[in-house]
């Protein structure tokens, strides 16, 4: 009896950790970040030769009272929200992406990533958070 109220507790456990990873954002569903939560500047017009970079957060009810501020190269370029993207214009070549929340309420946390960018093409990254910690990884399309 003992060892089915440990395996049934373990389980309901599970069910609650699970519960507050966040979901992915289809590119085309995300919205835009608001502009004044850009910090971006002249990354945000593409021109020939630069490589597309669309950062999107996913949605869901963990880190949701706060913006998660993403840095590129050490510089910051935008605090996103639930559900919402920014679309950079960046050099090709490789790039540190750093997420973490901006405000000390949801932790200090902290993920980063490398991504490497070719002129003329795409590239998407997916943030979020886990069953407890907070990421940064390529997303594709959805």
């Amino acid at each position: 009896m003992r060892s089915g109220v440990v395996a049934g507790l373990a389980l309901v456990s599970l069910a609650v950790l699970g519960g507050c990873a966040t979901t992915p954002v289809a590119t085309s569903d995300a919205s835009p970040v608001t502009p004044n939560r850009v910090f971006a500047g002249e990354q945000l017009t593409g021109r020939p030769g630069k490589a597309t970079l669309i950062i999107k957060r996913d949605s869901g009810f963990q880190g949701s009272a706060c913006y998660l501020r993403i840095f590129v190269d050490s510089a910051p370029v935008a605090d996103l929200d639930r559900g919402e993207k920014v679309v950079l214009h960046l050099e090709p070549g490789d790039h540190l992406l750093t997420v973490s929340p901006n405000s000390i309420v949801c932790g200090r946390r902290v993920a980063t990533t490398n991504a490497v960018l070719i002129g003329g093409q795409t590239a998407t990254f997916r943030i979020g958070y886990g069953l407890i910690e907070l990421f940064v990884q390529p997303g594709g399309s959805f």
